[in-house]
């Protein structure tokens, strides 16, 4: 995969698509607000009164919230997500619409 072109051509399309669309998807709950991103991962805010709700479903989802607790200047509402399959990515979007 190293020296494959195209294998890293078409995953960094892919990256690039399936991040926008993530974002753009995640913006749609109205419980969540979501931070463009270069990395492969998304900063999240999740609204105070869906914070416990949303964290519990992605436990029981099986999804891994990073926690920002010691990231200076954000707070228990602030979680970093990982861009993953498209699967994982609706699951984590169906949950934040459910919270």
């Amino acid at each position: 995969a190293l020296k494959d072109r195209t294998f890293q051509e078409k995953s960094r399309q892919w990256f690039y698509e399936e991040s926008i669309r993530f974002i753009t998807e995640l913006n749609k709950v109205p419980s969540i607000k979501a931070f463009p991103t270069l990395a492969n991962y998304i900063l999240i805010k999740v609204k105070e009164e869906n914070v416990n709700n949303f964290y519990d479903s992605m436990k029981k989802a099986g999804i891994y919230l990073r926690t920002t607790y010691d990231f200076n200047g954000l707070n228990h509402c602030y979680f970093r997500i990982v861009i993953r399959t498209w699967k994982d990515n609706q699951i984590l979007i169906n949950g934040g619409k459910n919270s």
